[in-house]
């Protein structure tokens, strides 16, 4: 049986994030993260609402922490689909507040520019090729230097020594 989102308690769950101090750091981390992808040019407006996910998960957590009883776990406070709901506004939200800025700020695909200007630049300043180096002569052997016994071959000439005793 498929369960049905609870439009309600997604919104419930969407202000106990909007207002818990302790998930603002994720979601801060969630905010750079996407405006990386506007910067770059690979925002994908699909895949955002995964990124809002993490974060009504751990949201979830923590109101099934501070409400919910111990008995009962704490995704069936919030069922997959309500989460995944939440989820979704989050990310419409986050769009509809800071998109349209974020792509005049960076242009629409600046990623693209960027790459296409390092392209050009790398063949202004294209290096002439490189020498061939000097074959070398062979190195010297370094003559064997006689060492006196090891440590070990010391002990063991000891205990024998001991031994004949």
């Amino acid at each position: 049986m498929a369960q049905q989102a609870d439009h309600q308690a997604a919104r419930e769950l969407q202000l106990y994030a909007d207002n818990t101090y302790a998930l603002y750091g994720q979601k801060q981390s969630i905010e750079a993260n996407l405006e990386r992808k506007v910067k770059a040019g690979k925002y994908d407006s699909a895949k955002a609402p995964k990124l809002w996910r993490y974060w009504m998960d751990s949201a979830a957590k923590s109101y099934h922490k501070e409400f919910g009883d111990r008995l009962t776990p704490w995704g069936t406070m919030f069922n997959v689909p309500t989460r995944e709901a939440a989820a979704r506004d989050a990310s419409k939200d986050w769009e509809a507040e800071n998109l349209s800025a974020l792509k005049k700020k960076y242009g629409h695909n600046p990623g693209h520019k960027k790459k296409a200007k390092k392209k050009a630049k790398k063949k202004a300043t294209k290096r002439p090729a490189k020498k061939k180096a000097k074959k070398r002569a062979p190195a010297k052997k370094k003559r064997a230097t006689k060492r006196g016994p090891s440590e070990r071959e010391q002990g063991k000439a000891l205990s024998a020594a001991l031994r004949g005793l």
